[in-house]
């Protein structure tokens, strides 16, 4: 069974373009939409990131056949107790933004914006937005 945007990798791919910051909240909803197609509800079908997979219908059957979806979007192999190892949405992305290597890493120092500023003779405003770009955000 295939879900959308399961295609070689695709995913993984728009989750690495993606601002870091934003990653999992995408992967949590591309897993909700999975959910909804897997469970063949309606787009607006309200399933929370929270919500057990257990709870919601998901067997081993269906839990392979996503899991196996998942490596394919992802272009990255995953564990097959994958869904009973993270039964969440949530914990389920957190688990593979760290597993295919796009998790968010902590930057070394945060900069003092007012040092930045004084050293440079700028304003805040110029400092903030030169920490924005080197952080992509």
């Amino acid at each position: 069974m295939t879900w959308s945007g399961a295609e070689n990798g695709a995913l993984r791919v728009r989750l690495a373009e993606a601002p870091p910051a934003i990653r999992r909240l995408m992967l949590v909803d591309d897993i909700m939409a999975r959910l909804r197609d897997a469970l063949a509800l309606e787009d607006d079908a309200a399933i929370g990131p929270d919500d057990r997979f257990k709870d919601l219908g998901i067997d081993s059957r269906r839990a392979l056949e996503m899991k196996e979806d998942l490596e394919e979007a992802l272009g990255h192999p995953l564990q097959t107790t994958l869904m009973f190892d993270y039964p969440t949405p949530d914990r389920l992305a957190g688990f593979i933004i760290d597993a295919v290597g796009l998790a968010e890493a902590a930057p070394d120092a945060a900069p003092d914006t007012a040092s930045d500023a004084d050293a440079a003779g700028d304003d805040p405003g110029a400092a903030l937005r030169r920490m924005l770009e080197k952080y992509d955000l």
